[in-house]
């Protein structure tokens, strides 16, 4: 299984690995992929980019986001924190990441 993909941005293509996104945020045709030291904006919709990320490592709590799940640090019915940042999402955080196995 491939540990990175390739994204396109001011004109180059960048390897990023999976292990470095937090979280991607969808804004209409572009994404924010957000990593530790860096935000990206790629013109590539939620839809399209979810295709590239593997599912045991990604999960979509919202139209808008997908987290990494090895970065959720916790979560509740609205909320979910990551490392350094938490999300508000008014979705079924709970539901889908019952369906992962995420928590017992």
């Amino acid at each position: 299984m491939k540990k990175y993909f390739f994204i396109r941005t001011d004109g180059k293509y960048i390897k990023l690995c999976f292990s470095d996104i937090l979280y991607i945020e969808g804004a209409r045709n572009y994404t924010k992929i957000f990593t530790e030291t860096k935000k990206y904006m790629v013109l590539i919709t939620m839809k399209r980019l979810e295709q590239f990320l593997p599912n045991n490592l990604f999960i979509r709590i919202h139209k808008s986001f997908i987290v990494s799940l090895e970065k959720i640090v916790q979560f509740d019915k609205e909320r979910v924190w990551l490392q350094h940042k938490r999300t508000t999402c008014r979705s079924t955080i709970q539901k889908r990441t019952r369906e992962v196995g995420a928590y017992c």
